[in-house]
């Protein structure tokens, strides 16, 4: 018996000059199935036959005559990924969990050597809260034999640069469809027009690298990230939530007691040293083999300020004239910075997570007798460790941070000042 003397044909799904797509019910066992009729090479159905995920579609049958292959597969009830985007973005934990799906769906046929080639919302079932990645019309295996692909394949928007001819497609190029779907579901838009903000921009950033080397180099590893960063997020709106329940204790201790509530942030008292008065920071370069390829590439180790204007933030040095009665917030973390091809300092956030014992002082310097300004505990959404100052008229003088981390037990040191002054007088 033929694949498709085995199924009765109930619904046509998509009918093209080359293949055909089929809703149709299995005669044995009644349940439905989907059939589809195409020409070329069943490699990629084969494969998918000896695959058994959650996430991914079951091949029964695989049937090939000449150039024409029949397949039988797996029915999947639910809604398209992009349906359910037409009402409008997920929220960020949703989405993330979502990616998450698809990355062990990836994970299994990347294995398989299976590079899917078409990863976007149309092509992704949400079974309940399931996902199921379908559309392998364009998948093929990988050929690293192969300098580019032979046919150019994918659809625009998703398809990674080298799908274009560039250079032969690999799983990272899924990878790449993967961290755009990730920023549309979060932002609505692509995101060369809306890049995602917050917790998940440096997963985003590193999936659309046009470097296929800069990109996670698998769907573990891109899955791993989102785990971590939302598993950070969730404890941080925790962390949050309780500082929120201990200020509105302590305004109705206030408030019953009749004093004013004291801030709920921890304050950081001013290091005992004191430094020299010196007219620059310094920052201390490394290097470390951060894609595990077996070379070392030169890293920076410096402090990563909050409050500098963008394209500013590798200044280790600033002044600032304030007027009585302003204030002046500067908020200073360690970071690992890596020089760009034009010379810019772009911040490293996948250095985050390897940092142990991150932090910042704030140091007077030599001279400088001025009351110390307000120093409190810095939250930030990837890097720890740091300080957040106020500082007023007071306050005149230069400050100095000192910044350190331990990576693999090396110790990093850095440096940063700060130099205040009154706006009527010169500084």
């Amino acid at each position: 018996m033929t694949v498709l003397e085995s199924v009765q044909l109930e619904k046509c799904l998509k009918s093209e000059e080359h293949s055909c797509v089929y809703l149709v019910r299995d005669r044995e066992s009644g349940q439905r199935r989907i059939y589809r009729e195409f020409e070329g090479s069943g490699e990629v159905y084969r494969k998918l036959a000896q695959l058994h995920s959650a996430h991914l579609p079951q091949v029964y049958q695989v049937q090939e005559t000449g150039e024409r292959v029949a397949v039988v597969e797996e029915y999947i009830p639910g809604d398209t990924l992009a349906f359910l985007l037409e009402k409008g973005c997920l929220p960020e934990a949703e989405a993330a969990d979502i990616l998450c799906q698809l990355c062990d769906a990836l994970t299994a046929l990347h294995q398989a050597g299976i590079v899917h080639r078409d990863i976007k919302p149309e092509n992704i079932i949400l079974r309940g809260s399931e996902l199921v990645l379908i559309g392998f019309d364009v998948s093929r295996v990988s050929n690293p034999d192969h300098n580019t692909d032979t046919r150019i394949m994918g659809t625009t928007g998703y398809a990674a640069p080298e799908q274009f001819g560039f250079s032969q497609t690999d799983a990272r190029a899924d990878l790449y469809a993967a961290g755009v779907m990730f920023n549309e579901m979060i932002t609505g838009q692509h995101p060369s027009r809306k890049l995602v903000k917050g917790l998940f921009r440096p997963v985003v950033e590193q999936c659309i690298e046009v470097n296929v080397d800069k990109r996670y180099h698998t769907a573990a590893e891109l899955r791993a990230a989102v785990a971590r960063r939302l598993h950070y997020g969730k404890h941080r709106r925790t962390r949050l939530a309780l500082a929120g329940i201990a200020a509105v204790i302590a305004l109705a201790l206030g408030i019953y007691f009749g004093f004013r509530p004291e801030p709920v942030r921890p304050q950081i008292a001013l290091s005992t040293e004191v430094v020299p008065s010196v007219p620059r920071g310094f920052t201390t370069p490394f290097t470390y083999d951060l894609d595990g390829d077996g070379t070392e590439e030169e890293y920076i180790f410096g402090t990563f300020h909050q409050s500098v204007p963008a394209g500013h933030r590798d200044t280790i040095t600033d002044s600032f004239q304030l007027v009585a009665g302003e204030e002046h917030e500067r908020v200073v973390f360690p970071c690992v910075w890596k020089t760009e091809v034009d010379g810019t300092l772009s911040p490293v956030p996948e250095f985050a997570e390897r940092l142990t014992q991150p932090q910042i002082q704030l140091c007077r310097t030599e001279g400088n007798e001025s009351p110390a300004p307000a120093i409190y505990e810095a939250e930030e959404e990837i890097w720890q460790g740091g300080v957040q100052v106020l500082f007023t008229l007071e306050n005149q003088g230069s400050w100095y941070y000192s910044a350190s981390a331990t990576l693999d037990r090396q110790l990093l040191t850095a440096a940063t000042m700060s130099h205040v002054s009154d706006a009527n007088k010169p500084f």
